[in-house]
């Protein structure tokens, strides 16, 4: 059995490079190609130490590590066997295909950095230039597909991807964020990003507001009104929360049509930066209602002194 991600998401990927180009796929499963054809690795556990190295910094970790993370409930002497016999038989694989990109010693295993790239990395190299990939785009909470499938390959190993995959989405959010706050003068790429931004949080009030002022320079009432409903969906029942003051003012206005957009290149860095100064204070509470909404559901019981947070926003 192998997966098969679709094959535009390692756009980016130089056309004539120096050496073979391993791309890994990671999301909707996990793939290995060369140029246009597949990899197969009929091994599950193989394609996932090919997915694990290669979203591991220098593409290296240690043998112990690899035998703890698949062979977690195996006799230490026959997890180091397995590993043995899957290393050999993706080194042969690899090998046929005129691709000396694995390499073992008696304590590491390592993947060629200058071989292998990941469609995460190529999607990372998107959002920098401020332009996400299409997936991005219009496929919702993208970081639940980053490696599907692949939670039962080992329980150490789905431990390691539920936390992994937290950390992909962080790291997707954290910088479409920094790209939205310097785009402000480019309105097309403002919203390619806030879009991207709001399908792997849909409770993201700032990529909601930015998407809302688009509908609306575009004539689309309607359609700032059905993201703003899609927002406030999203925070009551993740939450119990309500849009911050900033986002049901916006609202009002565009269905009383007396919104105004504001100056070019004035909104981008202070809202991305929530440095609204006149709706901090709504902003700061907001933010203290989801971490107390997120305590209660995450340990529930638990003893949070909400007044006292409240009293600090």
């Amino acid at each position: 059995m192998t997966d098969h991600p679709p094959p535009d998401r390692n756009v980016g990927v130089p056309a004539h490079p120096a050496q073979p180009i391993l791309r890994v796929s990671l999301f909707d499963g996990i793939a290995l190609h060369r140029g246009s054809r597949e990899i197969v690795l009929s091994n599950r556990k193989a394609r996932a130490l090919i997915a694990y190295l290669a979203t591991t910094p220098g593409m290296r970790e240690t043998r112990d590590r690899l035998v703890g993370l698949l062979w977690s409930e195996v006799e230490d002497g026959k997890a180091r066997a397995s590993l043995r016999q899957l290393l050999h038989g993706l080194r042969d694989t690899l090998e046929k295909e005129g691709c000396a990109g694995l390499s073992a010693d008696n304590f590491h295993v390592s993947l060629d950095e200058s071989l292998f790239v990941t469609d995460l990395d190529c999607a990372l190299a998107g959002i920098d230039r401020g332009d996400p990939a299409d997936w991005l785009v219009s496929e919702p909470d993208i970081a639940d597909a980053f490696l599907r499938g692949y939670d039962d390959v080992d329980p150490s190993f789905g431990s390691w991807l539920t936390t992994r995959r937290e950390n992909v989405r962080r790291l997707l959010i954290r910088r479409l964020e920094a790209q939205l706050s310097t785009r402000s003068d480019q309105a097309e790429a403002t919203k390619r990003i806030a879009h991207a931004l709001f399908q792997i949080d849909p409770t993201h009030e700032i990529a909601c507001q930015h998407l809302m002022r688009s509908c609306i320079a575009a004539g689309n009432t309607g359609g700032a009104l059905s993201i703003y409903k899609q927002l406030w969906t999203c925070l009551e029942q993740e939450y119990d929360v309500e849009p911050s003051a900033a986002t049901q003012e916006l609202v009002v206005a565009i269905r009383n049509g007396t919104y105004r957009p504001p100056a070019a290149g004035f909104e981008t860095r202070n809202v991305v930066a929530h440095a609204n100064v006149q709706d901090f204070d709504s902003v700061i509470r907001l933010a203290v209602q989801l971490a107390i909404a997120w305590a209660a559901k995450s340990e529930p019981g638990a003893g949070l002194d909400a007044a006292a947070l409240m009293r600090l926003g």
